[in-house]
């Protein structure tokens, strides 16, 4: 039984050992873009690249948002987060 305890902790250290070095290569515009659709964001979010390090987005989930982090953090990248409010006062 130890055995196949074994194999099955090698098949995911493999597994994430592949996911790590996928996400290295991809631009994060992509992972982020990726992060989204998984969630089922993308159609309805707006993205804004500001810079290659920043970007600008509405009508994302603060759950997606988070992923994507985790996402960049994993290929290296510090996160800083600057949050907006915008109100939008009608008569």
């Amino acid at each position: 039984m130890n055995s196949i305890f074994s194999q099955t902790n090698a098949a995911k250290t493999l597994q994430e050992k592949s996911m790590n070095f996928q996400n290295e290569e991809l631009p994060l515009s992509e992972v982020f873009k990726q992060e989204l659709m998984k969630k089922g964001e993308y159609d309805e979010s707006k993205i804004r690249w500001i810079d290659h390090e920043t970007v600008e987005v509405t009508n994302i989930s603060g759950l997606a948002i988070h992923s994507f982090a985790l996402r960049a953090e994993e290929m290296g990248k510090d996160i800083e987060y600057n949050k907006q409010t915008i109100l939008k006062i009608k008569n």
